[in-house]
């Protein structure tokens, strides 16, 4: 069972994108990802060390889990916490992640 399923995509520029299978990222800026040998370095963190961001910017929402209530255990008319987050270099895209949650899992923010 999962807790949350995530799409992500890491974007290598002039139109070339990859997603990562279950746990990774989109936005261009990042030719020298494709040099990297991933399955040493997790993308997310290669990202974080090489390719700087500005502004980001997530939503929250709730919506019906459809494809995603199999492995998040749930009917697919189950409502789900779902998380967008976009991460920018001025007017750049780097990276972008839907994430879905299970209907029991919760949330909390603090300052």
């Amino acid at each position: 069972m999962f807790y949350c399923l995530c799409d992500r995509w890491l974007c290598c520029g002039r139109n070339k994108c990859i997603k990562f299978k279950r746990s990774q990222k989109f936005g261009p800026l990042s030719p020298k990802i494709e040099e990297v040998d991933l399955s040493k370095k997790h993308p997310n963190g290669w990202l974080v060390r090489q390719t700087p961001y500005t502004p980001g910017r997530m939503e929250f929402l709730a919506e019906s889990a459809g494809a995603a209530a199999k492995p998040l255990v749930c009917a697919p008319d189950d409502p789900v916490l779902t998380m967008l987050r976009v991460t920018w270099l001025d007017a750049q895209p780097i990276t972008y992640a839907r994430q879905a949650f299970s209907p029991s899992h919760r949330m909390r923010l603090e300052p």
